[in-house]
Parts: C-alpha cells; sequence; structure tokens
C-alpha cells in the first residue's frame, strides 16, 4: 500500500473519503502501537508521516487535548501517551539546552537568524 493512500491522501474522484484514515488517526495509531516500546523510531515516523520525531510527539501531544480523538480512548492510554509524549518533548528541550551551552556566541546568533 501506498505512504499517500495509508496517509489517507487526496481523495480521487468517486473515492469514499470518510472510509480512509486520517493522518491524526494514523499518528494515534502508531503512538499506541508502539506504546509499550517507549514510541516509534524517527525512521517509521519519517517514513509514515514526512516529520520529524519531535513534531510527531507535539502532534500526539496537541491531539489528546481534543475531544474528537480523547473519547475513542481509555483514560489509561491517553494518559499514558500525555506522558511519554512530556517525557520526549521534555528529552528534546533539553538536547537543545545542552547544545547551546557548547555552541559559541557567534554560532547562537546563527542559530537564530537562520533556524
Amino acid at each position: 500500500m501506498s505512504n499517500e493512500r495509508q496517509r489517507g491522501g487526496s481523495a480521487g474522484r468517486g473515492s469514499n473519503a470518510a472510509a480512509r484514515p486520517c493522518d491524526d488517526q494514523l499518528i494515534l495509531e502508531l503512538a499506541i502501537e508502539w506504546l509499550p516500546f517507549n514510541g516509534p523510531s524517527s525512521e517509521d515516523i519519517w517514513v509514515q508521516f514526512g516529520i520529524d520525531r519531535t513534531q510527531f510527539w507535539e502532534r500526539i501531544s496537541c491531539l489528546l487535548r481534543y475531544r474528537r480523538w480523547t473519547w475513542l480512548l481509555d483514560a489509561s492510554t491517553i494518559r499514558a501517551l500525555s506522558e511519554q509524549a512530556a517525557t520526549k518533548l521534555q528529552a528534546h528541550q533539553r538536547s537543545i539546552k545542552e547544545s547551546d551551552k557548547t555552541m559559541t556566541p557567534e554560532h547562537q546568533l546563527r542559530r537564530i537568524h537562520h533556524p
């Protein structure tokens, strides 16, 4: 199955778009599938959605705030996903702070002006 079809890509004429899951649903499904294993790999996330790991966890965190998705999940799954997303995002923030400590002031300025 192609990535576009897996991800619920654009619907062609005569297709049943409602039958295809959207990216949000697929992202949640992947996170739930990999929940016991500390989340999916960066490679799996990139191949399936074309986003990096930080964007994936930010999206999970955001989705868990909407009733559209939370009514489909039990409380323990929501809590576990929220905790995992928070942990991943905190680790990312720490790594940014650590890399800033090792950068020269010139590199830090360059990073601010050219993200």
